[in-house]
């Protein structure tokens, strides 16, 4: 249950869970983090969502200029309200995923991830660039294949599953 736009807004958010649930289908969304509170972390995890990833467009200022309202800060609080609220329910679900939009100007950021997400429940990070691109000012941000940019990135990445993997 997700697209462009905040899910967790949907006033018909837990009912569609609730569908998609009652059907044997595996039900799972993106969030940024912002309605992710004790009470609401806690619907999650009675929902029986299997999957929730938490966007990221960076670990700082990068991820701030991108998502205006949606900080790290923030994000680090919904991981905190998920995590405390499985551990309660004595459920594993739903998993916690990383949803990383990779910026041109954010590469440097990637190195903050590890931190980040020291003691978190997160159990995946997927990192992707920008494949839509819906103004001007993001295709200054597209880290296109077999450039330069792409490399870094692509070290980068390696480099930090390293890490994560030891963590």
């Amino acid at each position: 249950l997700q697209g462009w736009g905040e899910p967790l807004l949907h006033p018909a958010f837990f009912p569609m869970v609730n569908l998609v649930v009652q059907s044997g289908s595996q039900c799972g969304t993106t969030s940024n983090g912002v309605l992710i509170d004790g009470p609401m972390a806690r619907r999650l995890v009675d929902s029986g969502l299997q999957v929730i990833g938490l966007s990221l467009t960076g670990t700082g200022k990068c991820h701030d200029r991108f998502r205006p309202g949606a900080s790290v800060a923030q994000l680090k609080k919904a991981l905190h309200f998920l995590a405390k609220a499985r551990k309660e329910a004595k459920k594993a679900t739903p998993s916690i995923h990383i949803a990383y939009l990779l910026m041109a100007e954010g590469i440097d950021e990637l190195d903050g991830l590890p931190d980040l997400l020291d003691g978190s429940p997160v159990s995946q990070v997927v990192i992707s660039t920008l494949d839509y691109i819906p103004s001007p000012e993001l295709s200054r941000q597209v880290i296109a294949e077999n450039t330069p940019l792409a490399l870094l990135a692509k070290e980068k990445i390696i480099a930090l599953r390293q890490r994560l993997s030891s963590q």
